[in-house]
């Protein structure tokens, strides 16, 4: 609920998703005034030891279902992936994933030209980019 929370709105996908988990989990659907950004150390409590990470899977699948997760949704899961110690490599991987997943093949492919273009243009200022090696400059 913290992922949905961050953002300020609550999605109906994002709504429906925690709901199924819920009552897989054999607990009652949450409130409206329940969703609330929560330190992880709040509810570590709650989250046994073992079913953390997928927890913080979880909330990168939440992330994405309404679309492309938005930076505020992103600092909720890395704190609680850092608080829990799952590698950010590993969350990176989990939000691609999800990412792709739920958005159309002309979105897919506007992200990866666009993660191209801005990769390229803050990359290492000391390496030559293409069109300096071409010119010889």
């Amino acid at each position: 609920m913290s992922v949905i929370a961050a953002d300020g709105e609550i999605h109906p996908a994002e709504r429906a998703l925690i709901d199924r988990f819920l009552v897989n989990e054999g607990l009652a659907p949450l409130a409206d005034h329940e969703f609330a950004v929560h330190h992880p150390s709040a509810v570590a409590h709650l989250v046994p030891v073992a079913r953390r990470r997928d927890v913080v899977q979880l909330m990168c699948e939440t992330a994405a279902v309404d679309g492309m997760p938005d930076e505020s949704e992103r600092r909720v899961i890395r704190a609680y992936a850092a608080a829990w110690d799952v590698p950010d490599e590993i969350v990176e991987f989990w939000l691609w994933g999800y990412e792709n997943m739920n958005t159309s093949l002309v979105r897919q492919l506007w992200m990866k030209l666009r993660r191209f273009v801005l990769s390229a243009r803050w990359g290492d200022p000391t390496e030559p980019t293409f069109a300096t090696k071409e010119s010889g400059v």
